[in-house]
């Protein structure tokens, strides 16, 4: 496999009601939970355009909408097993890009109702990359 680059492309929103706007930015390594993914194709959906219109807060600008998405699994963390995920692997995005496993929706199973979620277009990059 090549090596990785240093940037990216990627389309930013600066702000609510702000247009998109491609960047090139810089390629962060995945943290040891995570996975670094080629995106392939992303869709456009309802969600995206609520967060480019601010509805669902302002805290998650700047931001890389995008959270349908597939693509191919170019780096793993050092925590994610091999058994999971691995380099190579085709794999797909959505609405939910994590939890912390702690919080009282979490223990009850409720993972996307998480107090310290993430979502992949808002505040996690997203598939417009």
């Amino acid at each position: 496999m090549s090596p990785l680059p240093e940037t990216y492309r990627a389309v930013v929103l600066t702000g609510p009601d702000a247009p998109f706007r491609l960047q090139t930015v810089p390629l962060q390594a995945p943290a040891p939970d995570q996975v670094l993914v080629k995106v392939h194709a992303c869709g456009v959906c309802l969600g995206d355009v609520a967060v480019a219109a601010g509805h669902l807060g302002t805290s998650f600008f700047p931001s890389t909408p995008g959270h349908e998405f597939v693509g191919e699994v170019v780096q793993v963390g050092s925590a994610v097993a091999s058994s999971v995920l691995r380099t190579g692997q085709r794999v797909g995005g959505a609405w939910h890009g994590g939890h912390d496993g702690q919080c009282r929706p979490c223990r009850r199973g409720q993972f996307q109702l998480c107090e310290d979620g993430q979502i992949h277009g808002a505040g996690r990059a997203g598939g417009f990359a």
